[in-house]
């Protein structure tokens, strides 16, 4: 079977390490078990078992209990919507971290002199990454067995049909990840000021995903009115083509085909020229400025916090260690995952629901008469989602430090201001946008300067909160010997994140509707008393335990 598939052991050895590699948190806890130390063949078995089946069960049964609540017989468009959704926020979480770990990691240096070919250390690596990938296209799997379930396909059938579209939709994902990985690579070459061509180009594919996600929910918003207002069933172009017999079997050829081809044609590209582009790329950053930019920051920052000079050189210490960190954070993947993408998510959800608003007079009524509800909420919302996602950058902004942390711990600087000076710069980096979005939403509906200073006030304080609570995170989780970002984003498994921040926001939305229906009941007050106990409770825990823990390091 190995043979057919085209595995030797050279490849397994390579796919092993990166399978280590990819799951450093779950790694680094089972070799301190000597069962482990014995036996590595056990430890590759229990990651799969513990990070990827389990994994993929639990978003299995999560997603199948919320897919189950959708009557897809009377809303079949809600497939279109669904898998247009999970396709996009798939790739959006993706397609960087392709081009972190192939170009970017510090183990294929290692590789090259090695009597291996460069087609098997790809290959290798894309099996690991594949992995991580289609494991986050799972949904659909429930979501395309109980649609053909609830329009009267039998059970197994139905169950057979979603295995397959999540295979192909998977493989879907993977074969874009690489095309766009191709387009990046191409780009960094040819241009001497990679980092920044590469997050300005992943940034507008990021924008324009999120355009196409806010056009899915309006469309599938205009197909529900379309469905109530006409009492009839309303079809999307893929529920249509899934539920024709004839059309089901075309999609899955088409889409097989598309994406054996495409993989082909990349393949034969990539392969001769692997290990050439990654030579390029390095020795482009070599002759830039950006190259130095961290060791550079170091060196200033050190420099300044030498002996006495910490004392006398306070205001300028602090510009020099703002440099410092900022040039931490000079990486296409770092800026994507860790400071655009978290920003990004509130707009898919807000901007939909304040169109809609602005659109009836229904909604702006009740806005307008809840303004002060609806601001703290806002607020207390968007500071949660904002930060609650582990590839924030509070999450991994100790260990993008690497070797220089420990440095620093042997200076005789005080280590908890410099971790008050960690805190300060993520909140600098990340609070810009989000406060803009919320100074223009409440102009937009009309809440008036004291409830939009409110919402601000409220989402600084639980940004905060938050992001204390990653930064202990990542000190107690330091890690200073990764090969790539996408190792320190993926210290928790992204399936099982993803899962969590899904129900997340499952329950914050249905926590949103409870409240609506309470504000109409004339309980305001009490709501936002009930509100603001909630905020001042977890702001005043996090306080206390973050205080805890700079105690700790002194």
């Amino acid at each position: 079977m190995k043979k057919l598939l085209g595995i030797d052991s050279v490849f397994t050895k390579i796919f092993n390490l990166n399978l280590l590699y990819a799951n450093p948190m779950y790694t680094s806890k089972a070799m301190k078990k000597e069962k482990y130390r014995e036996n590595p063949e056990e430890l590759y078995k229990s990651i799969f078992l513990y990070t990827y089946i389990l994994g993929s069960i639990a978003m299995l049964i999560i997603y199948g209990f919320l897919f189950l609540m959708v009557d897809f017989k009377k809303m079949p468009y809600m497939l279109d919507y669904s898998i247009g959704f999970f396709l996009i926020m798939n790739i959006i979480q993706t397609f960087t971290y392709f081009f972190n770990v192939f170009y970017e990691s510090r183990d294929m240096e290692a590789y090259m002199p090695l009597p291996v070919s460069e087609r098997t250390v790809f290959k290798a690596k894309l099996a690991v990454v594949s992995i991580a990938t289609i494991q986050l296209s799972i949904p659909i799997i429930s979501l395309v067995s109980i649609f053909y379930f609830h329009n009267g396909i039998n059970l197994l059938i139905s169950i057979l049909l979603g295995i397959v579209y999540f295979v192909l939709i998977g493989a879907l994902v993977i074969v874009i990840d690489l095309w766009i990985m191709q387009l990046l690579v191409k780009t960094a070459i040819l241009s001497k000021f990679k980092t920044s061509i590469i997050t300005v180009i992943s940034t507008v594919g990021m924008f324009a995903n999120i355009v196409f996600i806010i056009m899915l929910q309006n469309t599938a918003s205009k197909y529900a009115i379309k469905s109530i207002s006409n009492k009839k069933i309303v079809y999307g172009f893929l529920s249509k083509l899934l539920l024709s017999g004839y059309g089901c079997i075309i999609f899955i050829l088409v889409t097989f085909f598309t994406v054996g081809i495409t993989y082909k044609f990349i393949l034969r590209n990539i392969e001769g020229n692997f290990y050439k582009s990654i030579n390029d790329i390095n020795n482009i950053g070599k002759n830039t400025k950006n190259s130095t930019k961290r060791e550079d920051g170091s060196r200033k920052y050190n420099h300044l916090q030498s002996g006495d000079q910490l004392n006398s050189k306070k205001t300028k210490s602090k510009y020099s260690l703002f440099k410092y960190n900022l040039s931490l954070i000079n990486d296409s993947t770092v800026i994507t995952q860790s400071i655009i993408m978290p920003t990004m998510l509130p707009i898919i959800i807000f901007v939909p629901s304040l169109i809609n608003n602005l659109r009836y007079s229904g909604g702006m009524n009740f806005i307008s008469s809840n303004a002060t509800l609806i601001s703290i909420v806002m607020g207390v919302f968007l500071g949660v989602m904002i930060n609650f996602y582990p590839t924030n950058l509070a999450a991994i902004i100790i260990s993008l430090d690497r070797e220089n942390f420990i440095y620093f711990k042997a200076l005789p600087i005080d280590l908890r201001k410099y971790i008050m000076e960690k805190l300060k710069f993520v909140l600098k980096i990340s609070l810009i946008v989000p406060i803009i979005t919320i100074i223009v939403s409440g102009y937009l509906m009309k809440f008036g300067f004291v409830n939009i200073l409110i919402s601000i006030s409220l989402f600084v304080i639980m940004s905060t909160s938050i992001s204390a609570n990653w930064l202990i995170y990542d000190y107690k989780h330091l890690m200073i010997d990764w090969h790539n970002v996408s190792d320190l984003q993926n210290r928790m498994p992204k399936a099982i994140a993803i899962t969590v921040f899904i129900v997340f926001i499952i329950i914050f939305s249905v926590s949103f509707a409870i409240l609506g229906v309470v504000a109409t009941m004339g309980l305001t007050i009490p709501l936002i008393a009930f509100i603001l106990l909630i905020a001042a409770g977890v702001a005043l825990i996090s306080y206390l335990r973050f205080k805890k823990f700079l105690k700790e390091i002194k």
